[in-house]
């Protein structure tokens, strides 16, 4: 870090502790947590949904001892079927990556090629993807019938 990326931090830092003390502490605070948000967008860790014909959901067991069964139910061959009815479009099982979210009883899928071009060149009614998730609602998991509370 150069002294004057060290200057400029300073700077900001000032004159967000200027916001607080002569605005408001909301107002201040909520410049950090945009700021905050830019950062992670500028780093690329936040994926947008439907760029690049993508998408991302995540899935949590209600129960723990529900995730096995959500782990089996929503395999990559199934995920694949199941939306591929629904978008109209070939979606392969190598197009869906499942991974496992520890400590909170849930999975994660990412689902690859579904926009034709991504959000801004695809012609589909929901081009940014945002009605994935609840698509993924109509998915039937089953489960013995003494395992639900």
């Amino acid at each position: 870090m150069t002294k004057r990326d060290a200057s400029l931090f300073l700077l900001v830092a000032l004159l967000i502790l200027g916001t607080g003390v002569f605005q408001s502490w909301n107002a201040a605070l909520a410049i950090v947590n945009m700021g905050l948000i830019s950062a992670i967008m500028a780093l690329g860790v936040n994926m947008q949904w439907g760029y690049a014909g993508l998408f991302n959901v995540g899935v949590i067991a209600r129960q723990p001892q529900l995730l096995p069964w959500l782990w089996q139910a929503l395999s990559p061959e199934a995920v694949a079927v199941h939306f591929a009815e629904r978008l109209g479009k070939p979606i392969g099982a190598d197009d869906v990556t499942r991974y496992p979210v520890p400590g909170i009883h849930a999975l994660n899928l990412l689902v690859e090629h579904t926009m034709d071009g991504g959000m801004l060149a695809s012609p589909a009614l929901d081009p940014a993807a945002k009605a994935m998730g609840q698509m993924l609602l109509d998915f039937p998991v089953p489960v013995p019938e003494g395992l639900i509370k």
